[in-house]
Parts: C-alpha cells; structure tokens; sequence
C-alpha cells in the first residue's frame, strides 16, 4: 500500500471507475488504482473532486491537505469509531506540539495518520 503525494501545482484530483485520476489543462498526468492506496497528501495549490473526496471517504482513504511549506491546512478523514479517534487526536496534539517549525508537521502528521488506516 502507499501514499499518494501530489505537488503539481493547478492539478486536479479526480476519479473515473476504480481509479483516481491527476488531470492538469485537461490533460491526464496520473492514475492509480484506489486499491493500492493507504493515503493521498495534496501539497499547494491542487483541488480535488467532491467525488473524489467522497470516493476516498467511501473507501476508508485519509486525504491530507498542505501548503507547498509543510504546514498543515486540514484533514479529511472517514468516520471511525470513538476510542480511535481519541487516541489519534491524543498523538496529532502530541506531535504538533513537539514539531519545532512548520516543515517539520507533515512527517509527524503522516505518523500519526498511520493510526486510521
């Protein structure tokens, strides 16, 4: 399984059948098929699809979302249950706190979101 990281900056994040696709001025850069994925991690400025978003909610995939600098903008997460939930927001809080600048957040995020998938 891996994480998918996207960088290119005006791209989109689309899907089509089983597979996420990357499209930037209409043309196809990127597909994947969701089955290998554990993660997605937008950087900068890429959009993304409601239904893609929502075929990543539906298959239980985070999507992590940054600046080109590292510093989180917001986490889309599937609903799980209480107890986990709790416990990851315990290790993000943790590991925020301890991050010494904004570049180091991303790596201390991606451990932590080791806990949904």
């Amino acid at each position: 399984m891996q994480t998918l990281y996207l960088k290119e900056q005006g791209s989109k994040l689309g899907c089509s059948g089983r597979r996420l696709v990357v499209t930037k001025d209409d043309q196809e850069l990127l597909t994947v098929p969701i089955h290998r994925l554990t993660r997605v991690v937008l950087i900068g400025r890429v959009q993304v699809t409601t239904q893609a978003m929502s075929f990543l909610l539906d298959r239980r995939i985070p999507l992590v979302m940054t600046t080109l600098n590292g510093r989180l903008r917001g986490v889309l997460v599937p609903p799980d249950t209480p107890h986990k939930l709790k416990h990851s927001r315990r290790l993000i809080r943790s590991a925020v706190s301890r991050a010494s600048s904004p570049g180091n957040i991303l790596p201390l995020w991606l451990r932590c979101l080791k806990v949904w998938t």
